[in-house]
């Protein structure tokens, strides 16, 4: 078993990912973090936000998952990109790690366009059946202009736009330097595992801290969040985002879930949970 100093080196995961070929879960699958990708638990809070005692503009809401811009980062051999695609994040999603020889072979095994046939299809009947409920709405709260109303559903079906399903992307990018993202970009990442992989490495400190500036800075202002999920207890993590105050403005909110019986990492400690992070900008 290899030493845990070996995880924050891209030679070693170069080498592990050239030997073990298929889907890997860290940590939690998408079904676990789904809950936690809501709305109603990403959208910061609602009150003025004060930095060094000046108050700064009301944060917002989070958008709805198919408007959502997401940036897992550290993506590994994870399906977590399709199971967030299949399941209505259609806006756009981009899967980076800084081993080539994982996203070579990511972009090679996803060069399949039945997945976004599928999607595609799916979305395009829930956009239907949405128009045929907001009609049949429209009907019921008008019933004495009933041939009005039963034109306005005519027409909307027969000239419905669609929304479009975005391709997934692949990027060989290591978050710990600078991203090749303008400010803005995003409205959520996923940082699954790779936290705690960085802070295997050589100067993580200073690597981590480079991290949670240039994922402050692609995420967009208001309501932009970051998902963490660490084996690492609050009193060895929080301090990652506190000393980063003026990053997350909508302050930093900790989950706990129980551990999943996959991955490496959670055979080898001793706490049956991991922790969720979820800053927001």
């Amino acid at each position: 078993m290899s030493s845990f100093s070996n995880y924050g080196s891209v030679e070693y995961w170069n080498k592990r990912y050239e030997q073990e070929k298929g889907v890997f879960e860290w940590y939690q699958n998408y079904s676990t973090l789904k809950e936690f990708l809501t709305p109603a638990v990403l959208s910061p809070s609602k009150n003025l936000a004060k930095i060094d005692g000046e108050e700064e503009a009301c944060l917002g809401e989070f958008p709805p998952k198919e408007l959502c811009k997401v940036l897992i980062v550290g993506c590994g051999y994870s399906r977590l990109g399709e199971e967030m695609l299949n399941d209505g994040y259609i806006g756009g999603i981009v899967n980076i790690d800084y081993s080539n020889v994982c996203i070579e072979e990511r972009k090679n095994t996803h060069d399949n366009n039945d997945i976004y046939r599928k999607v595609q299809a799916k979305v395009n009947r829930e956009t239907r059946e949405e128009l045929n409920r907001k009609s049949s709405k429209e009907k019921s709260d008008e019933e004495s202009d009933t041939l009005k109303n039963n034109s306005i559903r005519s027409k909307s079906i027969n000239s419905i736009s669609y929304p479009q399903v975005q391709r997934m992307e692949f990027e060989c990018i290591d978050v710990t330097k600078d991203l090749p993202y303008p400010d803005n970009s995003f409205d959520l990442i996923i940082n699954k595992a790779a936290l705690d992989a960085i802070l295997c490495g050589n100067g993580a400190l200073t690597k981590v801290k480079h991290m949670m500036q240039e994922c402050s800075r692609v995420l967009k202002d208001g309501h932009g969040s970051m998902v963490v999920v660490s084996h690492g207890r609050p009193e060895d993590r929080i301090m990652y985002f506190e000393n980063n105050e003026k990053l997350w403005r909508g302050g930093v909110r900790i989950y706990k879930v129980p551990k999943p019986n996959v991955g490496v990492l959670v055979a080898a400690t001793k706490s049956k949970h991991h922790h969720i992070y979820i800053s927001s900008k």
